[in-house]
């Protein structure tokens, strides 16, 4: 019930938007933290079901290179959430 409600009133191009907008999500000039938001955000509004390995990778893909350099070491956990520490925990506070 809940799927068709949405799927009624939701405009018709708003998951193609929101997937092109984490598809293209960079970090440019955002913090890890501000960009691990807007990540998050996205993938809530997509709805995404999709492997933990692929949502680190879109994740990480997204970093600046310089962070996700120094955040190469072997997570502690192969979840997101591990993976989100890991950059924030490596990333010298600016």
């Amino acid at each position: 019930m809940k799927s068709r409600l949405k799927d009624h009133f939701r405009h018709p191009t708003y998951l193609r938007n929101n997937y092109s907008k984490l598809h293209n999500l960079t970090q440019e000039s955002m913090s890890v933290e501000e960009y691990t938001s807007e990540f998050e955000k996205l993938l809530i509004k997509c709805d995404l079901q999709e492997a933990e390995e692929q949502t680190i990778v879109s994740y990480l893909g997204g970093l600046e290179p310089s962070v996700t350099d120094r955040s190469r070491i072997p997570p502690i956990s192969p979840d997101f959430s591990g993976a989100h520490y890991r950059v924030l925990y490596t990333t010298p506070s600016l």
